[in-house]
């Protein structure tokens, strides 16, 4: 079976859609099923369809019903192939709600033959929609750094060992709402005076990040570090003492299941996509400011309680959110999808193939590049 999978960005970028859209697609090559990813940031539909018709692919997978949705449906209905559509975070609780893009959301919601999303807070809020329950999945994210390089953080940026470190992780743009944390931050530092704020993730929006440099101004203890690595995350992460995350919406954030598969207490805003994952063992929530600075202080204050937090949520990522349950479910998706009888996608489910390698369309791609490397 060929699939197009189709992302709003990739690799090299590091946005959870990029981080999301290369772990499945090789769970998916992994699983006997040839994968052409495509970075929509870097090609328009007329490449995609191009591409697409070299290809002869058997299914469709679009992520995020928005800024997929549209080409996705388009090589849907060129092809007479079946889609899946995996609802990612703004789509559902951003673009959904939007008078200028609802109706470009709901009418991909109509038109996609599967629905997946990553919790059943989520598969509500669609079937509140009118989207019928049995078209709709859900999926869980996983976890997977297949590289690892070993970086010291603390000290490249001259960071005691001793200093309480906050970190907050994704691409710089306005839905995550970083500087929601900085007076909250000023507060805490009354009583840890040598606490500091790492920043990681590349910028997606300009002006967002001009914003977030104003009024980190006069505060030396905030530290911008720009796209990490992927593969130098989990050092990252070894060097927080606390992982926040501020967003105003998530569906379910890479950065927040990656950070509790460490062992790392999050404190998270009560929002959908956190509550699913934070509920006061595993981490911890908060609605306003005024919560936020009590739950930091309750972390940095009790270091029994943090640890064991910790290790409650380490304990849960691997009992739920395990990779091969990710990949066993959306192979099983593909071939059900596949096997609704749609164009080509029915004679081809039954013939194994020889090549199970996922190469990508974008920048730094050459022609194509595979999501293994």
């Amino acid at each position: 079976m060929k699939a197009i999978i189709l992302t709003p960005t990739f690799f090299p970028q590091l946005t959870g859609n990029a981080v999301t859209a290369g772990r499945i697609a090789r769970e998916l090559s992994e699983g006997g099923i040839e994968c052409r990813v495509i970075d929509l940031s870097a090609v328009g539909e007329a490449e995609v369809v191009k591409a697409a018709r070299t290809f002869g692919p058997d299914l469709v997978h679009g992520f995020h019903a928005y800024k997929s949705g549209r080409i996705g449906l388009a090589v849907k209905d060129v092809f007479q192939i079946p889609m899946i559509m995996t609802l990612t975070g703004t789509d559902l609780h951003a673009d959904l709600k939007t008078r200028g893009t609802r109706a470009a959301v709901l009418r991909v919601l109509a038109k996609t033959d599967r629905l997946t999303v990553f919790n059943d807070s989520a598969r509500r809020r669609l079937v509140r929609e009118g989207i019928a329950p049995q078209k709709i999945s859900v999926i869980h994210q996983s976890v997977f750094f297949p590289e690892r390089k070993e970086r010291d953080f603390r000290d490249e940026l001259h960071i005691g060992r001793k200093t309480k470190v906050c970190l907050l992780m994704g691409g710089i743009r306005r839905i995550k709402n970083f500087g929601y944390a900085f007076p909250v931050l000023d507060k805490v530092r009354k009583s840890f005076p040598d606490l500091c704020l790492l920043i990681a993730g590349g910028v997606l929006e300009e002006e967002e990040f001009l914003r977030l440099m104003r009024k980190s101004s006069g505060r030396p203890w905030i530290r911008f570090l720009g796209e990490v690595e992927r593969k130098e995350i989990p050092s990252l992460l070894s060097c927080a003492d606390i992982v926040l995350n501020t967003s105003d919406s998530e569906s379910e954030a890479n950065a927040v299941v990656e950070a509790l598969s460490f062992g790392k207490v999050v404190v998270g805003r009560h929002i959908s996509g956190n509550t699913s994952l934070l509920d006061g063992k595993t981490g911890f929530l908060f609605r306003n400011r005024e919560e936020l600075h009590e739950q930091i202080l309750r972390i940095l204050c009790n270091k029994k309680e943090a640890t064991e937090t910790g290790r409650r949520a380490k304990r849960f990522i691997a009992a739920r959110f395990r990779r091969d349950r990710e990949q066993v479910d959306y192979l099983r998706l593909y071939r059900e999808t596949a096997d609704q009888g749609f164009g080509r996608s029915s004679r081809s489910m039954n013939h194994p193939i020889s090549h199970s390698g996922a190469t990508s369309i974008g920048p730094g791609s050459g022609k194509t590049r595979s999501t293994s490397e």
